[in-house]
Formats: C-alpha cells, sequence, structure tokens
C-alpha cells in the first residue's frame, strides 16, 4: 500500500518552537510525544489537497476516489459472493469464507493499491491520518468511496442471485445475507463482540502500519499475499465470535441495502478504537525516526523532522 499523501508540507516552515535553553530542561519522553502529536495534527488538519484544485488535482481525487471505490466493491463481491455459493448448499463453509476473505482482499491490494493504497476499510483509513500519510479531509474523501464502493459491490452480488432465492418472501434468511453480526452466542453481548472486532482490527492495522513504514519500502511486492495471510488468519478464529469484519465498509453496504441494522453501531465502534490505538502505539514505540536503523528520508511529516531536528537535545538528558 503505497503512501498516497502530497509532499507538499514546507517543513522548514513548522518546525518545534522548542529553543536550546528549554529543550535542555524537557524530559525526552514528553519532548518526542509532543512533538509526535504537533506533526499528527499539522497532517491531519491540511486541507491542501482539496485548495486551489487544478485539473491535474481533479483528476487525481477522481482517481483516488474511483480506485477506493471500486476497490472496495471488488471486496464485497468477491467475499459476499462466496457465502451466498455455501449457502446454496445449505450451510456457508466457514474455511472457505475465512480464506475466500483473504483472497478478496488481497485482490484489491494488487489491483489498486498503487493508486490509493487500497485502504478499502475506514479504519485503517484513519490510522493513515494518525500516521501522518494522509489529512484528515482526504480521510473523509476515502471512507466516502468506501462506504459507496462497498454498497454498490454489494449490489453487485444480490444482482447475480436467482429471484427464487433472493426475494425476501420466498426466503427470509436473505435479509441478513451477508450482513455483519454475532453469532448467536454472544447475540446479547454486543460488548464482547466490540472487542472482539477492536483486537481484530488491532492486528489487522499493525500489518497496516508496517506496510506503510518506509524500511519495507523494498518488501512491497509480496503485500497483497501478506494481507491474504494477516485476514485469513484473523477470520478462521475470530470468525466463530463476531463474523470478523474488521471493516465498518464491508458492513455498511449490506447493512444499508438490507436496512438491517443490528448491532452495526459495534462493527464502527470496535475497528476505529482499535485501529486509532495501533497506529498512535505505532508511532510511539516503532517510528523510524526513534531507532537507530531510521534514514534521513524515513518519513516527511513535520513531527518527524521535528525530532530529528532535536533528537540530540532529548538524548542529553540523564
Amino acid at each position: 500500500m503505497d503512501n498516497t499523501r502530497t509532499n507538499n508540507i514546507e517543513s522548514d516552515k513548522k518546525t518545534c518552537a522548542v529553543d536550546t535553553d528549554t529543550a535542555s530542561s524537557l524530559d525526552c519522553k514528553t519532548c518526542t510525544i509532543s512533538l509526535l502529536a504537533s506533526g499528527i495534527l499539522q497532517t491531519a488538519f491540511n486541507a491542501e489537497d482539496f485548495q486551489g484544485l487544478s485539473r491535474r488535482k481533479i483528476w487525481r481525487l477522481i482517481s483516488i476516489f474511483s480506485s477506493e471505490f471500486f476497490a472496495t466493491a471488488v471486496l464485497l463481491f468477491l467475499l459476499c459472493s462466496v457465502i451466498q455459493a455455501s449457502l446454496f448448499k445449505g450451510e456457508a463453509n466457514h474455511l472457505t469464507v475465512g480464506t475466500s476473505a483473504g483472497f478478496a482482499v488481497g485482490t484489491s491490494v494488487m489491483i489498486f493499491g498503487h493508486i490509493s493504497g487500497s485502504h478499502i476499510n475506514p479504519a485503517l483509513s484513519l490510522a493513515a491520518v494518525l500516521l501522518s500519510e494522509i489529512s484528515l479531509p482526504m480521510c473523509l474523501f476515502y471512507i466516502v468511496a468506501q462506504c459507496a464502493g462497498a454498497t454498490f459491490g454489494y449490489s453487485l452480488t444480490r444482482a447475480i442471485l436467482p429471484e427464487s432465492v433472493s426475494s425476501p418472501t420466498s426466503n427470509s434468511s436473505y435479509v441478513s445475507f451477508c450482513c455483519s453480526g454475532p453469532t448467536s452466542q454472544l447475540e446479547d453481548s454486543p460488548s464482547q463482540v466490540l472487542l472482539v472486532e477492536l483486537i481484530g482490527t488491532a492486528i489487522l492495522c499493525w500489518a497496516f502500519c508496517s506496510a506503510l513504514d518506509k524500511r519495507n519500502l523494498n518488501k512491497h511486492d509480496s503485500l497483497p499475499v501478506k494481507f491474504a495471510i494477516v485476514i485469513i488468519a484473523l477470520a478462521l478464529p475470530l470468525g466463530y465470535y463476531s463474523g470478523c469484519s474488521v471493516n465498518p465498509a464491508r458492513s455498511f453496504g449490506p447493512a444499508l441495502y438490507n436496512q438491517h441494522w443490528k448491532h452495526h453501531w459495534v462493527y464502527w465502534i470496535g475497528p476505529i478504537i482499535g485501529s486509532s490505538l495501533t497506529a498512535i502505539l505505532y508511532r510511539c514505540l516503532f517510528d523510524p525516526v526513534l531507532t537507530e536503523t531510521a534514514t534521513n528520508d524515513t518519513r516527511r511529516d513535520p513531527a518527524t523532522i521535528n525530532l530529528r531536528k532535536n533528537s540530540h537535545k532529548c538524548e542529553e538528558e540523564p
């Protein structure tokens, strides 16, 4: 998943407002956290992508929207189609569905990853904001495209269903077909379902953060396969609890089409909390500038630039 944020930030104008005398009295950890937070806020509220819209910028936005739209549509179409095929035999095969979910994600990443990053997941787009990869306005742009694409992809799946099967009057189970929902054992425990989605999305976000890390730039050829493995690893165990959506857009498309909103809030809150916590932890613990392997161009956001310029001041602390 490539970095889609434009390199338009004039970093030399946004250096940390900490002089030498003051820095010497700061605790290193406080200095680091404050600089990271400053950089995140500067990038998050940068609306430069939507200002001064030239023809080139407009086409870039159209390209990004189309990429996320079709990437999420492909995911929903492939995933729900395999569930449908399993239901033709009477029951969805858990192993088949979990494996196909991984292949569907891998397919979307392979096709669209170089265009928009193929987030195909609002929770991951929010994590990208916290990683200073995209701005908050761009994140909202991504989410709209993902939710629209999910609805379109699910609609395509329903379009290929025989009328005798998909009609609610003939088969009431298809009213909630492919909708996210807990197993019968957790039907009355939304807090546990939320926890499952939070943990699952956190693990997925670890992989996402690792993919965006500049130290992994030379390992992107196998990225679709890696994400397929991660999704399969999550879907097989967690699918028995919450259905393992770990993707609010994946849950939104079928819910909107069928107007099936039971427990739907869980599939937004859990992933959003999980991805946000993971992204913040990754920035604080594993950001390249905080390690010995960091290079001069590992990250382009203001937080890293400020940290690099002031890291020697933190090291002076006893």
